[in-house]
């Protein structure tokens, strides 16, 4: 158990807890408050198997609240509930891991959103192919191909940058400037471009370096074309800010 320390939250009381909790309670508790009480909060069960599994550790538990720090000393009897906000897991995991991989961990369902907005922009992108390709076939031939195929890449990437700024990343502090909406626009399309060149790359070298079927080479691809998409996509493009 890490070493409880306390801090002085006014002159009559202070709090007692250890890191990261400590630095929380001081900015989440009215410095008004006095006495003395636990500080519990109530927290998924989720949370709690991420807080063990990077060994971040807590006071205890009472009756399925987690405690995470005393005001002024024990005393079962008085109990002052936190809630802990986005930003606050993101100081908690921060505590253990890089940022860059806080942040996604202290927002989980910001990234199902994002990974809902791509599975979507996936039907948008095949529906798009389709549309152009019955449309110009017969006037383009083979070239119709190309042609519907670089739309459908095109119209995805719109389609996934506009709900991204509209929902995604909605309230993260954005400038809405078009310079910088332009900017992120750029970006990502250079993360959509590196993905897609990514899953095309390992989907022919793998199955021709290793003699393996096409398929393990298409679903690597695709793997570490979600990686890039996310880290120049969902990090770089639209939480770089955030990152402090």
């Amino acid at each position: 158990m890490e070493e409880v320390k306390c801090v002085e939250l006014n002159g009559n009381s202070s709090i007692c807890s250890i890191p990261p909790w400590i630095e929380i309670l001081k900015n989440k508790l009215n410095s008004a408050i006095s006495g003395q009480a636990i500080i519990v909060t109530r927290m998924s069960k989720l949370n709690y198997i991420i807080l063990k599994f990077l060994g971040v550790k807590t006071l205890g538990r009472i009756n399925g609240d987690v405690v995470i720090g005393y005001l002024g000393g024990v005393n079962n009897k008085n109990r002052i509930m936190v809630r802990l906000e986005p930003i606050d897991w993101y100081s908690v995991y921060s505590f253990k891991l890089p940022k860059f991989l806080a942040l996604p961990l202290s927002e989980l369902s910001r990234v199902l959103i994002y990974l809902t907005i791509g599975a979507l922009g996936v039907l948008v992108n095949l529906a798009a192919v389709i549309y152009t390709y019955s449309t110009l076939s017969k006037y383009l031939g083979l070239i119709s191909n190309t042609v519907a195929s670089v739309l459908g890449f095109e119209v995805s990437v719109i389609f996934n940058f506009t709900l991204h700024e509209l929902i995604t990343f909605r309230g993260t502090g954005l400038s809405k400037s078009i310079r910088s909406i332009t900017e992120r626009l750029i970006k990502y399309h250079s993360a959509s471009i590196a993905s897609f060149l990514s899953q095309v790359s390992m989907a022919n070298l793998l199955p021709f370096l290793f003699k393996i079927p096409v398929w393990i080479g298409q679903f690597v691809g695709i793997v570490v074309g979600f990686i890039i998409n996310f880290i120049l996509g969902y990090l770089y493009t639209w939480s770089r800010h955030r990152i402090k």
